[in-house]
């Protein structure tokens, strides 16, 4: 009785290590500058694909405490105030979680909608308390021309996140059993 209690501590230990390990590389590689870069400027938000990966699988507690701790790291590489990134975030892989649990399917179709809508709406209130208050010149230009492809660029690579949270809930939960 007390292994089969170690073995599902364990597990979920090493789950949880292993997404807090993608949350750091995706964290990496989204801060080293000219990294990703593929698409001219455009660099994917991966922490937020991860996100809201995580919240599809784990569902919506989970994946909202998950949030603030990837919107904190997010907030820190791109100097915002703390809360910018981390609340919306978390509310809105909250409601990720529950969307799953009640409406959608976890599939790669409703995790690229799901990223783009998200990246869609934390990026514009990001721009439009950054630029648009500020009234910068051309900012249509800066919004259609890096935002908007910014957001498709994160929603394409996202089921790549997906299938690594994926697999490793498979592998963490089957052993769990």
């Amino acid at each position: 009785m007390y292994d089969d209690i170690r073995r599902i501590r364990l597990a979920f230990f090493l789950k949880w290590f292993c997404y807090f390990m993608l949350l750091f590389i995706c964290y990496v590689l989204q801060s080293t500058p000219r990294f990703l870069v593929i698409l001219g400027d455009v660099k994917p938000v991966l922490l937020i694909a991860l996100c809201v990966a995580v919240a599809m699988t784990e569902l919506e507690f989970s994946g909202a405490i998950f949030a603030v701790f990837a919107g904190i790291m997010w907030e820190v590489s791109a100097g915002v105030l703390v809360g910018g990134f981390s609340l919306p975030l978390m509310i809105m892989c909250f409601l990720v979680g529950v969307f799953v649990k009640v409406y959608f399917r976890n599939n790669y179709f409703n995790l690229m909608v799901a990223t783009l809508v998200i990246t869609l709406i934390l990026l514009s209130f990001y721009f439009l308390f950054s630029y648009v208050i500020y009234g910068y010149k051309a900012f249509a230009e800066y919004y259609f021309g890096f935002l908007v492809p910014t957001c498709i660029y994160t929603a394409a690579v996202s089921p790549v996140l997906l299938f690594l949270v994926k697999k490793v809930n498979t592998k963490f939960t089957t052993e769990s059993r």
